[in-house]
């Protein structure tokens, strides 16, 4: 709820500074600690990490689409760094940039869209390929990289 009422700047700053403090407040405690999850947990995150997906996806709102987004790279980085491995920390940490990246240009993008459209609403976008063919082409070059696609950062 955070990021859909704060302004453009708010969620970028929010996503950008205050989630990776978070994450990276999490590995140095986790580091720290020699507790190791039950499996039942590990199924659990796996869950969350597949229902905020399907939640992303039903959103209209484009703020809340990446807000959702958001939730579900932020427990994926969870899954990954409570893992035992040091291969998985350390993917966990390139994740945790790539989402700094990533989900800046995401509001950044979304700022402009509202600013052309009047509008947040993904339906309110349609015209937007006809009109500005520039931004709608770098919207879909950082959703493709924020989904994983193999140039990415993201793809851990």
């Amino acid at each position: 709820k955070a990021h859909v009422e704060a302004p453009v700047l708010g969620s970028m700053i929010l996503a950008s500074i205050l989630l990776k403090t978070g994450g990276y407040g999490l590995l140095k405690v986790l580091s720290l600690s020699s507790v190791t999850l039950p499996p039942f947990m590990t199924s659990f995150i796996l869950f969350m990490i597949f229902l905020a997906s399907v939640l992303c996806f039903l959103q209209t709102d484009l703020k809340k689409f990446i807000a959702y987004s958001s939730i579900t790279h932020m427990t994926i980085i969870l899954a990954l760094a409570i893992s035992e491995y040091v291969h998985f920390r350390v993917g966990s940490i390139f994740l945790m940039i790539s989402h700094g990246v990533l989900s800046n240009s995401l509001f950044f993008l979304v700022g402009l869209f509202s600013m052309e459209s009047l509008s947040r609403l993904l339906y309110k976008q349609s015209n937007l390929m006809l009109t500005n063919p520039v931004l709608w082409f770098s919207a879909m070059m950082v959703l493709f990289l924020n989904a994983g696609t193999p140039p990415s950062v993201a793809l851990v």
